[in-house]
């Protein structure tokens, strides 16, 4: 079982046998500060859900999300990881909010709404053409729409993504497939099929040429990994300090 980064955080401050130089302590006060100020920022914001506002207890799915400096219209994926505030209420059913650093149009009811509200939205979204509306002080902008869609429509924007994206596999018996990489160990590799569920491919020696593009592939998604690891934590410290912490 994984302990929460928050628990995990306190509990490796507690230890003096692993945090014993300054540095290292520090290191270890900056994920437990930061696990500490998301968790509270997801206490103190409204739910927002295609169907109205929710309670929700926690994020419900941090993996899959939208980087918010590559959106563009018609872009579908999911918003929750980023904080969210009400800049101007707009009419009944739409709001100009900043999401992480970016400013949106947000078709939501605003009934419960006020400006400088904290908010998270939680479900899947569409990202529309710019369109324009006009600030409290008079001027004309144009930005970015946020939409609620279906949890159908997200599936099968999915579907059509993965099957594009996953790549094309053929074994020395004459199998072939498509799955992602997600581990291997002794031969055996484990994948994500096209249906979402894991399965487990058995290759060979005489499967030279598939497992040296494996062995490609795992370097690219390590890269990746690090890669977004680091973009949550800078954009993380960027939030933090928009907030004034």
């Amino acid at each position: 079982m994984q302990l929460p980064a928050r628990l995990l955080a306190i509990g490796l401050l507690s230890s003096p046998a692993i945090a014993q130089s300054p540095e290292e302590y520090q290191l270890l006060r900056g994920i437990q500060r930061q696990a500490i100020e998301s968790e509270m920022d997801w206490n103190q914001s409204i739910k927002l859900t295609k169907d109205g506002i929710a309670k929700i207890d926690k994020p419900q799915d941090m993996g899959r999300f939208l980087q918010l400096d590559e959106i563009i219209p018609g872009s579908i994926g999911k918003l929750e990881y980023w904080q969210g505030r009400v800049r101007q209420v707009i009419d009944a059913d739409s709001f100009l909010g900043i999401v992480g650093n970016r400013d949106f149009l947000i078709k939501h009811p605003t009934e419960l709404l006020s400006t400088n509200a904290k908010f998270r939205i939680v479900g899947p979204v569409k990202i529309g053409k710019p369109t324009a509306y006009t600030t409290i002080a008079g001027a004309r902008r144009d930005v970015l729409v946020i939409e609620f869609i279906s949890d159908e429509e997200y599936k099968k924007h999915l579907g059509e993504q993965n099957k594009a994206s996953f790549p094309k596999y053929k074994l020395a018996s004459g199998e072939t497939f498509q799955g992602r990489l997600k581990s291997f160990s002794k031969g055996n590799y484990l994948f994500t099929g096209l249906d979402e569920a894991d399965v487990t491919k058995k290759f060979t020696e005489f499967d030279r040429t598939e497992v040296k593009k494996l062995n490609a592939e795992w370097k690219v998604i390590e890269a990746k990994n690090k890669e977004d690891s680091a973009h949550q934590s800078e954009q993380h410290q960027k939030d933090s300090k928009k907030n004034g912490r």
